[in-house]
């Protein structure tokens, strides 16, 4: 019972962290990530206005910059740096 309790739960673990890189592999067209420093009244909001691309949609283009950073809200802070994914032109 307890063998099969702990296939159970990697199985899980496992399907969860697939799950989480499938949402960045839809993004095939990022050829780099630029560093950016944030300054006092920063958002993520205007952070990813200046950067993304014209066909973009700003909340994908958000969750993506959450995801790479690993960030669990969209909260930042004066003098942290996140990366911010740069794509090819189309």
């Amino acid at each position: 019972m307890k063998k099969n309790l702990v296939y159970i739960i990697i199985l899980f673990s496992v399907t969860t962290l697939l799950s989480g890189f499938s949402d960045l592999k839809n993004h095939k067209n990022i050829i780099e990530y630029e560093t950016i420093n944030v300054m006092q009244g920063d958002t993520l909001w205007n952070i990813a206005k200046e950067n993304i691309s014209e066909n973009e949609d700003i909340r994908d283009y958000i969750y993506v910059i959450r995801k790479v950073n690993n960030l669990e809200s969209a909260n930042i802070h004066p003098g942290d740096q996140i990366l911010i994914p740069v794509y090819k032109k189309e």
